[in-house]
């Protein structure tokens, strides 16, 4: 009797991937979500906390697994976008006050911060695919310790004579820089062909070492859009295996008072300066020959510069004080 209660609790916890909704475009959130504006903390100068902010609705606090359809925010530092790779949204993974981990996971979690959740699998699942860009940090010599942004996918067999879940095995992804959406892809290791698993867990996550001059805001912005689960082999265009290309651009002062000075190499041919605040809305344009960007009358607070050349593009975190 014991193990097939277990049973049945474990297949209430697992949806099964195929009949599910998984929002994989992250277009579905809570509808009464509103996105704070990034504002500096009057009791703490030079700390920004908005999480809390970005997760109510209506007065009150959101579940973990009620903010965005699909998913559950393990950890709180889970934002909408509008600067997604297609569509009207994205997803956006980043860490926050103090250095935080923030943690993304597929299907229902009722226990934020410790519980990434099993969800069932009627078929072998290959690997992950998607698009993602990932925005670091250097703003100051902590800014990129020991940071990274990853994806994780744990899979597992139900063992017929305990009942209890069994883990087969652990694939993780380390994300690169990236200033533009690129294709990623994290396949599923099999070690025994004639074992195919049951359940699955697959997540996002950034984290690291306390923050530095990044410490008590939102950092190290990992988006994410257009994910597929992908039931047959799959492999890379050859192209999306290029590395990003090297930083070129700097901002001066940052942070920065009433204007900030922009510099790149010569051989960039800008198109278009756009100043975007953390849901990727433009507070601001730039002609393309501007190098001195005219900051007054913004608000106190974090915003990413997004500039468009014909190589590409590059997007730049600027702190306006």
């Amino acid at each position: 009797m014991q193990k097939l209660l277990f049973l049945c609790f474990g297949l209430l916890l697992s949806l099964p991937v195929s009949a599910q909704d998984h929002n994989t475009g992250f277009e579905k959130w809570h509808p009464a979500l509103r996105i704070s504006r990034m504002t500096e903390d009057p009791g703490t100068p030079g700390c920004y906390r908005t999480m809390i902010g970005d997760i109510i609705a209506t007065g009150e606090h959101l579940a973990p697994d009620s903010i965005l359809t699909g998913w559950s925010a393990v950890r709180y530092g889970i934002t909408r976008t509008n600067d997604a790779h297609s569509g009207q949204y994205a997803a956006m993974v980043h860490m926050w006050y103090n250095g935080s981990p923030s943690v993304l996971c597929l299907g229902k979690s009722n226990d934020p911060g410790n519980y990434i959740s099993k969800v069932h699998l009627d078929r072998k699942l290959y690997g992950v695919s998607g698009y993602y860009k990932y925005i670091v940090d250097s703003l100051g010599p902590n800014d990129t310790y020991r940071k990274v942004t990853m994806l994780h996918i744990r899979t597992y067999k139900t063992n017929t004579v305990t009942g209890e879940s069994e883990l087969l095995h652990h694939d993780s992804l380390t994300f690169s820089r990236s200033d533009a959406y690129r294709e990623f892809y994290l396949p599923v290791t099999y070690t025994d062909s004639d074992i195919i698993p049951d359940s699955v867990s697959i997540w996002f996550e950034s984290k690291g070492y306390w923050s530095g001059t990044t410490i008590c805001m939102l950092s190290h912005f990992l988006y994410l859009d257009d994910l597929v689960f992908r039931y047959a082999p799959y492999t890379l265009p050859v192209q999306e295996h290029r590395p990003p290309g090297k930083k070129k651009v700097s901002i001066s002062p940052n942070p920065a008072t009433g204007n900030a000075h922009l510099q790149y190499d010569k051989d960039m041919r800008i198109r278009s300066i756009q100043l975007l605040d953390h849901s990727g809305r433009t507070i601001r344009r730039f002609s393309p020959d501007n190098t001195c960007l005219d900051l007054e009358g913004l608000e106190q607070g974090m915003y990413i510069l997004y500039i468009a050349t014909q190589q590409g593009s590059t997007c730049e975190k600027i702190i306006i004080e």
